[in-house]
């Protein structure tokens, strides 16, 4: 399975379970904004893993986090979306 090029971070480790993770994240969200449930849902991922990577992703502009209440959505930033091959 090819890594979503998103996937590797700067600031972080990149091993082989991160990447599947983060790809699997960054897949869905492709799509649209969503909310971690729902991300969690489309992805297979657990609800923890999402929000583990959501922190890494986060911390490297990749993804935003937008509403003042919960659920919170989930969506690519500019940065985000750009892929570079």
């Amino acid at each position: 399975m090819p890594f979503h090029p998103n996937a590797f971070l700067q600031l972080k480790r990149n091993v082989k379970a991160g990447l599947v993770a983060r790809t699997k994240i960054l897949n869905v969200l492709e799509t649209g904004s969503m909310s971690a449930r729902d991300i969690c849902r489309e992805s297979g991922l657990s609800y923890a893993c999402v929000i583990y990577h959501f922190k890494s992703l986060r911390a490297e502009k990749l993804v935003s986090c937008s509403g003042n209440k919960k659920p919170f959505m989930w969506a690519l930033t500019n940065l985000g979306q750009q892929k570079l091959f």
